[in-house]
């Protein structure tokens, strides 16, 4: 796999992932793994970071 398409593969799972989180703190959806409460904060958290993330990633591909 060429660098150019890793680039792209992670960016739209980065992306799918983000709207996922965006999905969950829009609709209020509550989370549980293991017996765990994920808290919302973890959603917000991540929203941040999977928007950086799926944006390098489209950003490295165009430079690729």
């Amino acid at each position: 796999m060429s660098t150019k398409n890793f680039s792209v593969v992670a960016a739209v799972f980065f992306s799918l992932i983000t709207v996922l989180h965006i999905l969950r703190v829009v609709l209020d959806w509550q989370a549980n793994i293991g017996g765990w409460d994920v808290p919302m904060w973890f959603s917000w958290v991540f929203i941040v970071v999977g928007v950086f993330l799926a944006y390098s990633g489209f950003r490295a591909s165009k430079n690729s």
